[in-house]
């Protein structure tokens, strides 16, 4: 109790205290008299005593050395009395989590914190006479009016809390400027507060931050319109101390308008994960030959100007999650986008119209992306590639892409699009090259309209619900008539960028991912269809086709007799359908085919033989046609039997003479055999002679030690 600290009064008066610390007691009662006859006293903590509760006794002026008052954690309230501003001395001052209200008086000395009490009013302008505060604490009180331009004058602060007020106005040049704050740690939701400092040396706002914080996720400077600084920005410290899992995070702010370059991330070697998300003043502009010193896991821009003098931006192959920003139809000056193989999700921006013409690639290829495809893609005339495959768009195309009439590559595979292949495709992208369509919703009959693409060289619309016949003018698709590759197997955006074409193709049975030599490529894929009627023997004019697939369909009648005119044919699948009829005998001519599949027909009659076919030893290949016969096959056509001797009367040859016959015939072969070999290699005629000389040394010197030894025995 408060009474058990009466003997210390006695005690006490014959020193000269400096320190006393009372916190976290449960002491009863009032503070004693005697307390307020330490006049020595520098530091007095009564900090966390739920018995110190009412108004702060104006007693404490009684301390004329104090430097350091803490009253934090109490149940005081009321008002904070004038009479505090009479300890010339006092450098802390927390009053912190209290019930205090009312205004700050202007007779405040040398405050360094006073946050988390029910002050409202405005900040003095007295506060500006504080010229050593390095610390200042004003959050979660009810602080309105305007910021005092007298604060500028706070050269030595390096915090700053004025977290969770009502300030509003404005803040002038002078009001701010000068200051070097090294931890911002909470100077945020400044709410209704505008800055107009156009011409401040500033490094308070500078991504000096970065490497201070761990997260920052509240508003740094306001909510309201706010002006661009320019900012003197230091280079940032790598923090090392944040070992290998560093998190910048400064998402859903509103920081006053700057750009952050590549400077400012030139020591973050060990930087993991950056959100910049929902900073609709900030932008972004860094080089785009920049070469990052980190390697990140995640990275959110949402809401971010990007900049606009980037013509490449890729960031596939990562991990990006999110959406995809509407900001990115302001940068004006991009030719690629890359965001393929990441996991974005969300629908795709309605805002392509507002880029420049000169957008050149677009891919958003393996992500998570859902809707519609919008429209006004079909306002990028100079769009060459549009990639959206393996994603979760539906819907049907939307007829503004017959705008793109510059368009090389379609590549709208593995999606949920259904409807109609639109007829504008063959009218409008007279240029394309590559029209890949598989596995979508698609159905009705393919349009006629498609046999315009002369420059067509990949058709791959294979896993839909398309119906109706083969049109047989995909025998007149001129560029796979003839050898000939796609013009440069890279795409130049610019002199220094060259970004390779990839490209995924189902061909001899197996899902591949062709990039070098991709231009090389001539390939049909209609498989996995509802196809009828017969196979178009127009078909067999495509001499330069590398693989033609028309597996899974209900294909009936025979297979093309000219089949051996697609010299260049490496891969043949015509499995799964009900064709009927012989094997034609041209299929031999086929002198590059690596992979034939003709399973489950309804062929007969014997299997084609030829230099290339008696490679292809599978017989699974031909299974499920059980009127074929021949080689691989276990099945033996007519005529295939061994055929026998016949015997004639007169022919009286023995078994046994026959096959002594035989017998020496062979013998006189080899010996002929030896002869020959011994007389036309003169090598080894020497050793052979050699070999024979040391064997009758050996023997004579054997025979002649034999008789001297048998001598000598005599």
């Amino acid at each position: 109790e408060i009474k058990a600290l009466e003997h210390f009064e006695n005690f006490t008066s014959s020193i000269v205290l400096e320190t006393l610390i009372l916190s976290y007691n449960n002491f009863n009662g009032s503070l004693p008299n005697w307390l307020y006859k330490l006049k020595s006293l520098k530091f007095l903590d009564l900090s966390s005593l739920p018995s110190f509760q009412g108004e702060i006794p104006t007693s404490f002026v009684e301390f004329p050395s104090l430097e350091v008052l803490l009253l934090r954690d109490n149940q005081l309230s009321g008002l904070i009395p004038m009479s505090l501003g009479r300890l010339s001395t006092l450098r802390v001052l927390d009053l912190s989590y209290n019930q205090l209200s009312g205004q700050i008086p202007m007779s405040i000395g040398k405050l360094s914190k006073l946050n988390s009490n029910h002050l409202c009013g405005q900040i003095p302008m007295s506060f500006g006479k504080l010229s050593n505060l390095k610390v200042l604490y004003l959050g979660s009180n009810q602080l309105n009016g305007t910021l005092p331009e007298t604060l500028g004058q706070l050269l030595q602060l390096t915090k700053l809390d004025l977290f969770n007020n009502s300030f509003s106005g404005i803040v002038s040049e002078t009001g701010m400027k000068w200051f070097d704050i090294n931890f911002v740690t909470k100077c945020l939701w400044l709410s209704r507060l505008e800055f107009i400092v156009r011409k401040i040396k500033m490094y308070a706002w500078s991504f000096r931050v970065l490497v201070s914080l761990r997260s920052v996720q509240e508003k740094l400077l306001g909510s309201g319109r706010t002006y661009r600084i320019r900012t003197y920005v230091r280079p940032l410290k790598q923090q090392t101390s944040f070992g290998q899992d560093v998190r910048t995070q400064l998402g859903r702010s509103t920081i006053c308008s700057f750009s952050v370059s590549e400077l400012h991330f030139a020591k973050l070697s060990k930087l993991k994960v950056l959100d910049l998300s929902m900073n609709h003043n900030l932008s972004l502009k860094v080089r785009f030959d920049w070469l990052p010193p980190f390697r990140l896991l995640s990275i959110n821009l949402n809401n971010v100007d990007v900049g606009t003098s980037i013509p490449l931006l890729g960031l596939s192959k990562n991990h990006t999650t999110g959406t995809i920003p509407n900001s990115l139809c302001k940068m004006h000056s991009l030719l690629t986008i890359d965001l393929a193989k990441n996991h974005l999700s969300g629908v795709l921006p309605r805002c392509w119209s507002d880029l420049q013409l000169e957008l050149d690639t677009i891919d958003f290829a393996s992500n998570n992306l859902s809707g519609t495809i919008p429209s006004s893609f079909g306002q990028l005339p100079m769009l060459t590639q549009l990639r959206l495959s393996n994603n979760h768009f539906d819907g049907q195309l939307p007829s503004g892409l017959k705008n793109c009439t510059s368009l090389l590559i379609l590549d709208l595979g593995e999606n949920n699009l259904s409807g109609e292949i639109p007829n504008w495709i063959g009218e409008s992208m007279l240029s394309l090259k590559i029209l890949r369509l598989r596995s979508n919703q698609f159905n009705d009959s393919v349009s006629s309209k498609l046999c315009h693409l002369n420059e067509l060289q990949i058709l791959d619309i294979a896993s839909n619900n398309l119906s109706k016949t083969i049109p047989w003018c995909f025998g007149h698709l001129t560029a796979m008539m003839f050898n000939q590759i796609i013009d440069d197997p890279y795409v130049y955006n610019n002199d220094i960028i060259r970004r390779p074409l990839r490209l995924t193709q189902v061909i001899k049975g197996r899902e591949d991912e062709y990039f070098n030599i991709l231009p090389f490529v001539i390939n049909v894929d209609l498989s996995s269809n509802n196809f009828i009627g017969q196979i178009p023997g127009e078909l067999t004019k495509l001499s330069g086709l590398i693989n033609l697939n028309l597996s899974r369909n209900q294909l009936v009648g025979s297979i093309p007799k000219n089949i051996g005119k697609l010299k260049s044919l490496e891969s043949l699948d015509f499995s799964w359908n009900h064709l009927s009829g012989t094997i034609p005998e041209s299929v031999s001519l086929l002198s590059g085919l690596s992979y034939l599949n003709l399973s489950q027909n309804n062929l007969s009659g014997r299997i084609q033989s030829g230099p290339q076919l008696q490679t292809l030893i599978d017989p699974y290949i031909y299974i499920g046609n059980n009127q074929l016969c021949g080689q691989p096959l276990e099945k033996k056509c007519i005529g295939d039997e061994v055929p026998q001797a016949k015997k004639y009367p007169d022919q009286k040859v023995e078994e046994g003479e026959e096959h002594g016959f035989i017998t020496d015939w062979f013998y006189i072969g080899m010996a002929l055999g030896c002869v020959v070999g011994f007389w036309s290699f003169k090598n080894w005629r020497y050793a052979y002679f050699r070999f024979v000389d040391d064997v009758q040394d050996w023997i004579t010197f054997a025979i002649r030690t034999r008789k001297i030894y048998h001598k000598e025995s005599i």
